[in-house]
């Protein structure tokens, strides 16, 4: 008599490692996400420094200049995107140098001496439908290489 096993045991290594593989791919899909929001609210940044409500007199004397959201970069250039999980998480993130990012959050929200000049949030609805379209089709064609060579 010949006993050939398949059963479960074939099918479950198969099924984790096309999970494993779709860890790797769940990350990279939420790094070139990641990337793509960077770049946007990087421009918005840009475009308000010329565009939105003008700087108090008071900030100007102040700031020796007129420029809005710009003295030294650090915001601009502490736009960053962290994998946290199944998420991406893109701002100012807390611990960025100089308090950036409480600065970020009063410029995104504003507060009682400081109007909205809000970056994030605009940024993301400018970018959100084509980043998602971009990582659906990342996934799924990860989805399609895995299940080739699995």
């Amino acid at each position: 008599m010949l006993r050939v096993r398949f059963g479960m045991s074939r099918a479950q290594r198969k099924v984790a490692a096309m999970a494993a593989g779709m860890e790797v791919a769940n990350e990279v899909a939420l790094k070139h996400a990641g990337e793509k929001i960077v770049k946007a609210i990087q421009e918005t940044l840009d475009r308000q420094m010329v565009e939105g409500p003008p700087l108090a007199q008071k900030t100007i004397m102040l700031k020796g200049h007129s420029m809005k959201l710009i003295d030294t970069h650090l915001m601009r250039n502490n736009v960053e995107a962290r994998i946290d999980g199944n998420a991406v998480v893109v701002g100012v993130h807390k611990d960025a140098p100089e308090n950036r990012g409480i600065i970020a959050a009063v410029h995104e929200h504003g507060n009682e001496s400081l109007p909205r000049r809000a970056f994030i949030e605009p940024s993301w609805n400018r970018v959100k439908r084509q980043v998602l379209k971009e990582y659906d089709r990342e996934i799924q064609l990860q989805l399609i290489a895995l299940s080739k060579i699995t």
